[in-house]
């Protein structure tokens, strides 16, 4: 997940309304941001628009889901971890709503990259309407453990530089530090060391081979004419 999930989510969802009330009635959802982490209060904006002739009630839900996957088996099982039930929007009213939602602290954390188990998240907002479909906004969940938090980026550290500094022009060395005349070992002027030319004791060099002229080889092959 990109940038620790601070981007910021939103949603709408209209729904006509043809049975027992006639109208529309809409919605537009935002969350500030996508990954929380443990103990932290998730921030949703509802914005309302109940143009039906019927009331409704805004409610939230974040629903975590697991996963088991084995050899030939998969098992899904779910709980919700905040269900709340918000003010009730009459027939024919705007609202506006800002909710706080608080996580648990020991809030299993999202797993994502594992063949054996998954833990997922998805907070549903949504309008309670009765004997119709519920229109609904959904969003996923990201949750991190606290030491996995980001801090927002302060820029470069003081004194931080792309590229080295330009070196500064450095005085010429005394003379005689660099002298090509004196040998770094007194052993190689007074002969210790060996000459690495010679060859060791019992050491038989291989023969050389005989180097082949063409033109000797030419005259000799040649057959002598009689005179």
């Amino acid at each position: 997940m990109s940038g620790c999930g601070q981007q910021p989510q939103s949603g709408t969802k209209d729904k006509t309304i043809k049975l027992f009330g006639l109208g529309k009635m809409s919605m537009t959802v935002t969350t500030d941001k996508t990954g929380y982490m443990q103990g932290e209060t998730i921030t949703v904006f509802a914005d309302i628009d109940n143009s039906s002739s019927r009331d409704v009630k805004l409610k939230y839900r974040l629903k975590q889901e697991q996963t088991f996957i084995a050899v030939g088996s998969t098992k899904r099982g779910f709980k919700h971890i905040v269900k709340e039930t918000r003010d009730l929007i009459p027939s024919g009213e705007k609202s506006k709503f800002k909710v706080h939602l608080t996580l648990p602290h020991d809030l299993t954390v999202t797993i994502e990259n594992c063949r054996i188990i998954q833990v997922e998240y998805t907070l549903k907002v949504y309008l309670d309407v009765y004997f119709a479909t519920d229109p609904a906004v959904k969003f996923p969940v990201f949750i991190l453990p606290l030491e996995q938090q980001c801090p927002p980026w302060q820029g470069p550290p003081g004194g931080f530089q792309p590229y080295p500094p330009p070196q500064p022009n450095l005085p010429p060395p005394p003379a005689g530090f660099y002298d090509s005349t004196v040998l770094p070992h007194p052993e190689v002027a007074a002969g210790l060391y060996p000459n690495p030319n010679a060859f060791q004791p019992g050491f038989h060099p291989a023969p050389f081979a005989p180097v082949y002229d063409q033109n000797q080889s030419t005259k000799e092959s040649s057959p002598k004419v009689p005179y």
